[in-house]
């Protein structure tokens, strides 16, 4: 799990969040489709980099980059000097940083979000500034840079945002492939996507945030056609037969968004209980705890607990002992112990110690972690 970050790279961490099947509650405005500061001094000071372990804990590609997502169809994003780029399993560097923003490929292709200013400080034209195209595994672009906003492909489309802030599906070949708009709109998963026709209205009060009633997801097809409309509140997509869905309101005086599991038929699984939850992979999903605390005088506080691992029966076969925890890629999972991040095998042993300051999933036998300065080769 990437830890806190700067809001320039936030959008980057959402899509990570979603081509990768890392999927939590990122922020109140955002649909479920997810800031380490050095004192100044009178030299630069020195900061985490991401590199590359294998999957017996050792180094593979010591690459010190500013950020790296996890390996998606052979090919990492990776950041070096505040530009995005792309390299191999080896680390080599196969399409050059020059992108403001960028995710994991997914069917062939990367979203990637072009700068305002090109390398030789010269400013791009406004119609592809800071907009979002679609790019091969050459770094040639396949859709041009024309979007505000977007998600990348699964299940042959991708969620785009249009001119008017309204959300809506397009094809490899770029062409709009379903007709509807909606406030938000989430990636296809198992051949169905979570889609909000309205914007939610959103008010906090101190620390609180509220959401007004209404706010609820339903489901489309490929065509645009709604399929499944359970009304709950929240949702993460479907994996593995079963989403992720919420009910009532986010943490506050409103009452608790407490979590379940839904399949298909829109059925419920067990009771709505849990903080937070991830989607199911490899059989197993990260579901966070919680509990109501008394307060005295009628009131209560939801407390948010640790993380373990549920099987598709509604079991917690991992007990809840984590900081928080990430789904299971090539039979690891990495999970947050004493702010550390290790990995853990579906027995729940830990199969490489919590040394890293940020993790990500296994993918061609590599996994992107952030290590500790302390830890740093040096120069």
């Amino acid at each position: 799990m990437m830890p806190q970050q700067p809001l320039n790279i936030f959008r980057t961490l959402r899509k990570q969040i979603v081509a990768s099947a890392i999927l939590s509650s990122l922020a109140l405005l955002l649909p479920f489709c997810a800031q380490t500061s050095w004192a100044e001094g009178s030299s630069p000071a020195p900061t985490p980099k991401w590199s590359f372990i294998d999957t017996s804990g050792k180094i593979a590609i010591d690459g010190q980059f500013d950020q790296a997502l996890s390996f998606s169809e052979d090919l990492s994003a990776v950041q070096v000097n505040d530009k995005w780029g792309f390299i191999d399993s080896k680390g080599a560097m196969v399409i050059k940083p020059q992108f403001e923003e960028a995710t994991s490929f997914s069917e062939g292709l990367a979203a990637v979000e072009m700068p305002s200013i090109d390398s030789n400080r010269e400013s791009l034209p406004a119609d592809i500034a800071n907009k979002w195209g679609f790019i091969n595994k050459s770094g040639d672009f396949v859709i041009k840079p024309q979007f505000t906003d977007v998600y990348p492909f699964s299940d042959g489309l991708a969620p785009i945002q249009l001119s008017n802030r309204m959300w809506s599906y397009i094809d490899h070949s770029g062409n709009r492939s379903i007709q509807q708009a909606f406030a938000i709109a989430c990636p296809f998963s198992d051949g169905l996507a979570a889609v909000l026709e309205r914007a939610p209205l959103i008010f906090s009060h101190d620390r609180d945030s509220f959401s007004a009633p209404g706010r609820q997801w339903f489901y489309i097809d490929k065509s645009g056609a709604k399929v499944l409309a359970p009304g709950f509140s929240e949702h993460i997509p479907f994996s593995e037969g079963l989403a992720g869905v919420a009910m009532g309101q986010w943490q506050s005086y409103a009452g608790a968004n407490k979590w379940s599991f839904m399949n298909k038929s829109g059925k419920l699984i067990l009771k709505p209980q849990f903080s937070r939850v991830h989607k199911f992979s490899e059989g197993l999903a990260a579901v966070q705890t919680g509990h109501w605390q008394s307060l005295g005088q009628g009131m209560r506080s939801w407390l948010m607990g640790d993380w373990g691992y549920l099987n598709q029966s509604g079991k917690l076969v991992i007990a809840a002992q984590y900081q928080d925890a990430d789904p299971f890629s090539q039979g690891l999972a990495s999970v947050l112990v004493n702010g550390k991040w290790g990995y853990i095998d579906k027995s729940g042993k830990m199969v490489i110690q919590p040394l890293y300051d940020g993790s990500g999933l296994f993918s061609n036998g590599l996994a992107p972690v952030m290590v500790p300065v302390d830890k740093q080769p040096v120069p």
